[in-house]
């Protein structure tokens, strides 16, 4: 019975220092890029800072065209044309360690920023 209660509290501290150990918790994901759009433009800003890579789909009229475009900054500001849906998110750093942002969803507007 001893060596049985002695396998099972070795078995519990390995099991809790394995949780301690983790590392899925440390570190949140950034939120997606804030953006906005007029004039025929969109404008986004990130929450991470530095250089940052981001990842730009445009949809319209049913086709999609994606790239990547690096900015030395946290915003980046493009033209787009009417009716153009873009979808974007963020890569660089972010509370210590590079983090990709979830994704913004933006309709192009080409009438006065709001």
């Amino acid at each position: 019975m001893r060596r049985t209660a002695a396998i099972l509290a070795a078995s519990a501290l390995a099991t809790l220092g394995v949780l301690a150990a983790s590392p899925t918790a440390a570190f949140a994901t950034p939120p997606a890029p804030d953006c906005d759009s007029g004039a025929g433009r969109y404008v986004c800003l990130a929450s991470t800072t530095g250089s940052t890579l981001w990842s730009i789909s445009i949809t319209q009229s049913g086709f999609t065209n994606s790239f990547t475009v690096t900015t030395p900054g946290p915003s980046i500001s493009a033209g787009c044309s009417a009716h153009s849906v873009i979808h974007i998110a963020s890569t660089g750093t972010y509370q210590g360690t590079t983090q990709t942002s979830g994704t913004t969803s933006i309709l192009c507007n080409t009438g006065p920023w709001r």
